[in-house]
């Protein structure tokens, strides 16, 4: 099936089923979503993204009932798409600043929103997973798993169409893969806005986002501009080392405010007395993924799992009884009662015995906790505090510790230094480098710790200058 030509003449409506039925031909799902909007059409797909199908049946069934329903389309490993989400100017100027720090991004797929942004499409890389994350960066969001994106040709509410820049479009042109910078950025750990108040130091290099962060977490509250800087000002002035510029900190409750008061990662409102036990327990899941961020809800050795602190400030494991599992979705969505006002009510314990009978209820899988930095298999370097998705280890330092900032991308004197530990002080070797060093050290590597070698030797590059007399003075 061509790719639909798109039409000069005629109603809205017209093109929209067929894309989305030139999108299942490629393999991608697609769903309903509200005209002119981003949000799926409740009654259509009930369980969000999770509905979407490539079923041409359901799709035609679909835009039968709403024609001119835009098209949304799931990301992630499932069809095998990562989206960079590049939104308006903010998102320009922090690209532009992550590419001169690390180079181009590679020609790729790219769709030119109707909000004025772009959608770069990369290939889901063969090894680990990629989370969708939102604010990596100011105006910058990732969309893999557990996400979708507003696919061409749907209509933004400024009444401008979602288009594939005429130079990369699908047909022409295949899904580059992902830079590494761009995969170590999204696996990097932003704090929750549980965790944008906590009191703790912010870091250089952090600044910009986390408190655009606090900002949005402000504006969240209902706050408006006034009030979200002057709260700005003391959390930078406590808190940022060094501190930001007073304009800096304008832009950033400039940019919260383009947010709805209220409305910011706000929570999801589930009718309790819904009698669909698959669609209400479809939306308390979906819910509770959604709220489990930072993760600390896992699956562990076949058992459901809550990662708590116990007294001594140490990650203590309990299980996810049905009594925790309740207090959890009390918390993940607003449950109400239409026919009483909208008055809240506790989740119905029936939902909670569906979730718990759930065969693999999709929790992050947990593997260990460790106490200090690791390298994963992917050759991560695990640095972060907290869940690192790829290996499935949780990393819990002691309070006080700190791992300085490590470069992805590390330059000629850090290979140099990286080399010297290894050769000198770890294996004892002295003198001028010799030619064949580079392979032995290579072979010690692939004989002890191959993920780790394959990840230093190609993709860091730390050994690849072992040539004789390279890494001499």
């Amino acid at each position: 099936m061509s790719y639909p030509v798109k039409r000069q003449h005629g109603p809205v409506s017209e093109g929209l089923l067929d894309h989305a039925l030139w999108y299942s031909q490629r393999k991608w799902p697609v769903i309903p979503l509200h005209p002119r909007g981003k949000k799926p059409i409740g009654r259509l797909a009930p369980n969000g993204h999770l509905s979407a199908s490539t079923d041409t049946d359901v799709i035609k069934k679909w835009w039968r009932d709403t024609p001119t329903a835009n098209i949304g389309v799931p990301t992630g490993q499932k069809i095998g798409v990562v989206v960079l989400d590049v939104d308006g100017p903010d998102g320009e100027e922090s690209l532009e600043t992550l590419v001169r720090k690390f180079g181009p991004l590679p020609d790729t797929v790219e769709v030119l929103t109707g909000g004025g942004g772009r959608h770069l499409y990369f290939d889901y890389p063969t090894e680990g997973s990629v989370q969708n994350r939102v604010g990596i960066c100011q105006g910058i969001d990732i969309r893999a798993d557990g996400g979708y994106i507003v696919a061409p040709p749907s209509i933004h509410e400024s009444d401008r169409k979602y288009e594939f820049e005429l130079s990369s479009h699908p047909s022409n042109i295949p899904l580059a893969q992902p830079p590494f910078w761009l995969l170590d950025l999204a696996q990097q750990r932003t704090p929750s806005a549980r965790h944008l108040h906590d009191g703790s130091l912010i870091p250089q290099g952090r600044r910009d986002t986390t408190i655009y962060r606090i900002a949005c977490s402000y504006r969240a509250q209902g706050m408006e501009y006034n009030e979200i800087l002057e709260r700005l000002l003391v959390d930078n002035h406590s808190r940022c080392q060094p501190p930001l510029k007073h304009i800096t900190l304008e832009e950033k409750a400039r940019s919260a405010c383009k947010h709805p008061p209220g409305a910011h990662r706000g929570i999801e409102t589930i009718d309790a007395s819904n009698r669909d036990l698959p669609e209400i327990t479809a939306r308390a899941l979906n819910a509770l993924i959604k709220y489990n961020e930072p993760a600390r809800l896992f699956r562990f050795g076949g058992q459901l799992m809550c990662l708590d602190q116990c007294e001594a400030g140490d990650p203590a494991l309990n299980r996810l009884d049905k009594h925790r599992l309740h207090h959890e979705l009390a918390r993940a969505c607003n449950w109400v009662l239409p026919a009483s006002q909208h008055e809240k009510v506790a989740p119905p314990m029936v939902v909670v015995q569906d979730l718990l009978a759930m065969p693999n209820l999709p929790l992050p899988v947990l593997k260990g906790i460790i106490k200090s930095p690791v390298f994963g298999a992917d050759g991560t370097l695990i640095d972060q505090p907290g869940f690192h998705s790829p290996s499935g280890l949780y990393f819990a330092p002691a309070e006080g510790f700190v791992v300085p900032p490590v470069s992805p991308i590390p330059s000629a004197i850090e290979m140099k230094r990286a080399v010297d530990l290894i050769l000198g002080d770890l294996l004892g070797f002295r003198g001028p480098y010799k030619a064949d060093w580079g392979p032995m050290l290579a072979a010690m590597f692939l004989a002890t710790l191959p993920p780790l070698a394959f990840y230093f030797i190609f993709h860091r590059k730390i050994i690849s200058g072992l040539t004789a007399g390279s890494l001499k003075g």
